[in-house]
């Protein structure tokens, strides 16, 4: 799912464990980062920062899909060809 959230150009507010392969990609693609399930300050600060973005831009549709085309099936098929003929030759 989270490849879908990612398309739709909008911050995500994801808690979840820190550290791990889904709290790499969102920092990697500038979407925020995972809040650790017990951190409660920073789930407060990131709604804060949120909403007061809202209320000043109207919209919270501002981010940019760069870097996106990398994350799709084509590219993963792509890629996995490259490594494929790697290994094989």
């Amino acid at each position: 799912k989270i490849f879908e959230y990612l398309a739709i150009r909008r911050p995500i507010f994801s808690i979840g464990p820190k550290g791990g392969d889904a709290d790499h990609l969102l920092q990697e693609m500038g979407r925020g980062e995972i809040i650790d399930y017990d951190d409660a300050s920073t789930m407060n600060a990131r709604l804060d920062g949120l909403t007061k973005q809202w209320q000043e831009k109207g919209s919270l549709n501002n981010l940019s899909n760069d870097g996106l085309d990398r994350l799709t099936r084509k590219a993963s098929t792509e890629e996995l060809s490259r490594l494929l003929d790697k290994i094989s030759a």
